[in-house]
Formats: structure tokens, C-alpha cells, sequence
């Protein structure tokens, strides 16, 4: 038995499972251009990652609560060992666990230890077999929420320390790769009470002016395809006209009228070019800066998340020792009691026995004098 997960805890975790997980994960990966990509993306119509005030202190709140959740649950299973579970993935999930190996989100699996037809979904390319290291907690949803999924929340702070991988293997007609994933945990950074306040009220205080950065960036994004577009097509005039004139001049029938107006078209057209480069490198510069500000302000949300982590699994295995030295006393109470129950019982009995032959020896003698 272990520490009782609250009611506000598990509606946190369905929050997350059901509202929260793309918002959540986002503000977990410090890379601002990831959510760039996807707000830009078309496909992703309808996603919306929001980085307001309000949304940040739920995030977080809803964090920290998942986390002391997903610690009271594992703690409480008792003997720990490595894990293995799966997840459906893509390829570049896979390159990206290569080349950026710290995961700061947490990352849903499937509890299923082996490969099946159901993993032969969608767009999915790969299947990974995740294991882990015993001390990375996770909790399995439908122990939590019952809600008949097969669904695995793992820690937050994980490291990718190995990626082999397997044989392809064949579901409904298609070819799956397949790979295994070990992670191991990360070191969780620890900060003063001092430089925890201030870091989260920086974190709080700049979010607002983080979500209109971002909103500013994927316009200017969206503004630099249609320049970098208009510029390709002002590069393909001015080719054709510098042609256009070379042949001309080739052909030896060629005023000077017209040559003259040929140029004074070939320059404006240069001169337009020229405008809509330097606006290119304009927007790229302000995109650079809006990322730079984006990415440091994420970073720093993951550094105070990690010491909020830490603090809660302290909290919480002190929360376990004292529940189970409180388990132990009353262990002992309670065979204190049962003892003295024995010794009375044993007693009782004994008196009981000697009243019943008492009474048969008092009836012996009276029948024998009547």
C-alpha cells in the first residue's frame, strides 16, 4: 500500500490525458521553433499553443500535480524493477531521440510489452520498445482513471542513454520498423527558495509578452514564404530580362531608345529585388531574436520545473517513510493487542472450564447424597 492520490490529482492527469498534452508537452520542449512548425503547419488547424498567463500557472500547477501522482503510485507498488513498454512513433521521432537525447515531457506508451495488429495505425512508421531504469517513476492511466485504456504516462526528465535498432516486422500489410529505447534519468537541478520565487515570477511575468512573440513569429514566418516566393519570381524577371537584352544586343538591331528603356526596367526591377531582400533579412533577423527570447524564457520554465521536481520527490518520499512508519506502529499495536486478546481469551477459557467442572462435581455430589 502507498500514499492516496487526491481527487484533484487524478482530474489533473485527465486534464492533461484529454485538454493539455500538446500544450503541455510544447511548453516542456525549449526548441520554439517546434511550436513555430506546428502552428504554421496547415495540417495542424485548430491546434492552438497558448503561452498566456493563465494558461502557464495551469500548466505548471498541473504538472507539479501529475508528477506527485505518478510518485505516490510507483512508490507505492513497493519492489521496484526496469520497465518495458511500447509506443507507436515516426521516423523523425526517432532521429530527433538521436540527435537531442534529454527528454524534458513526458512521453505516452502503450502498455502492451509486445508488438500488435493495433500498432499498424495511421501514418505511424516505427514502433518503439521503451524501457527504463527503476528509479523513473510511471503510472499506468486506468489504475488512476479507469477509463479502459491501455495508455502509460513516463516521468518527466528522462535521457535517452541507447537507441538500437531490430528487425521490421509486418502488420496489416505494412512494414514496421521497430527500435529500443533505454532511457535513464536526469539529474534534477536544485536552486535556493530565493532563486526559485524569483525565476517564477520571471516565468510568469514574461508570459504574455512570450504568447504575442510567438503569435508575431509564425506571421513573420508565414510573411518571409510569401517574400522569399516574391523574390524567386523577381530573380526569374530580371534573368529574363538581362536575356531578353543580350539577345538583342546579339541580334545588332537594338536602338539606343530601347536599350535605354531596357535598362531603366532592368534597374527598377533590381532595385525591387533589392527591397524585398532586405525585408527577407529584416523579418529573418527579427524571427532569430523572437526564437532566442522564446527558447530562453522555455528554458528557464524547464529549470524551475525541475527543482519543483525534486522538492516533490522529497516531499513525497517523506510523505511514504512516515506513512510507513505509521504502518509499522500500528503493525506493532496491533500485535500488542492481539497478544493480550490471546493471553485474555486463553484465560477466559481456562475460568470458563473450571466453572463448568465446578458445576458437574457440585451435581455428582448432590445426586450421590439425594
Amino acid at each position: 500500500m502507498g500514499l492516496n492520490i487526491t481527487n484533484e490529482e487524478i482530474q489533473a492527469i485527465k486534464y492533461y490525458k484529454e485538454n493539455a498534452f500538446e500544450n503541455i508537452n510544447q511548453l516542456l520542449i525549449a526548441d520554439s521553433r517546434a511550436d513555430i512548425v506546428i502552428m504554421s503547419d496547415e495540417q495542424n488547424e485548430g491546434v492552438e499553443i497558448s503561452y498566456d498567463k493563465s494558461s502557464v500557472v495551469n500548466y505548471i500547477e498541473t504538472i507539479k500535480k501529475v508528477y506527485k501522482a505518478m510518485l505516490k503510485y510507483y512508490l507505492g507498488k513497493g519492489k521496484k524493477e526496469d520497465w518495458a513498454f511500447t509506443r507507436n512513433a515516426t521516423i523523425s521521432e526517432i532521429e530527433k531521440f538521436k540527435t537531442e537525447p534529454f527528454i524534458d515531457r513526458f512521453i505516452i506508451t502503450n502498455i502492451n510489452k509486445d508488438v500488435n495488429q493495433e500498432m499498424a495505425i495511421g501514418n505511424n512508421q516505427v514502433v518503439m520498445y521503451i524501457s527504463g531504469e527503476e528509479n523513473i517513476p510511471y503510472i499506468i492511466l486506468n489504475d488512476v482513471l479507469k477509463d479502459d485504456s491501455k495508455d502509460v504516462l513516463i516521468s518527466l526528465f528522462t535521457k535517452v542513454s541507447n537507441i538500437n535498432e531490430n528487425t521490421k516486422i509486418k502488420l496489416k500489410e505494412k512494414t514496421i520498423s521497430t527500435y529500443t529505447v533505454k532511457l535513464e534519468k536526469q539529474e534534477l537541478e536544485e536552486m535556493s527558495e530565493n532563486d526559485n520565487i524569483a525565476l517564477y515570477n520571471y516565468i510568469i511575468s514574461n508570459s504574455d509578452l512570450v504568447n504575442t512573440t510567438l503569435s508575431n513569429t509564425v506571421r513573420l514566418e508565414k510573411e518571409n514564404v510569401y517574400n522569399y516566393e516574391s523574390i524567386r519570381e523577381i530573380e526569374k524577371q530580371v534573368s529574363d530580362m538581362e536575356l531578353e537584352i543580350n539577345r538583342k544586343e546579339m541580334n545588332g538591331n537594338y536602338s539606343e531608345s530601347n536599350k535605354n528603356l531596357d535598362n531603366i526596367e532592368l534597374k527598377e526591377l533590381k532595385e525591387k529585388l533589392e527591397v524585398f531582400k532586405n525585408h527577407s533579412a529584416e523579418i529573418f533577423s527579427s524571427i532569430k531574436d523572437n526564437n532566442k527570447f522564446i527558447t530562453e524564457w522555455k528554458k528557464n520554465v524547464t529549470v524551475y520545473l525541475m527543482d519543483e521536481c525534486s522538492k516533490i520527490e522529497r516531499q513525497v518520499i517523506e510523505e511514504m517513510k512516515n506513512y510507513n512508519n505509521m504502518a509499522e506502529k500500528e503493525v506493532e499495536e496491533f500485535k500488542e493487542y492481539a497478544k493480550n486478546k490471546k493471553e485474555n481469551l486463553e484465560k477466559e477459557n481456562f475460568d470458563n472450564v473450571l466453572k463448568e467442572v465446578k458445576a458437574n462435581v457440585k451435581t455428582i455430589l448432590q445426586c450421590i447424597i439425594n
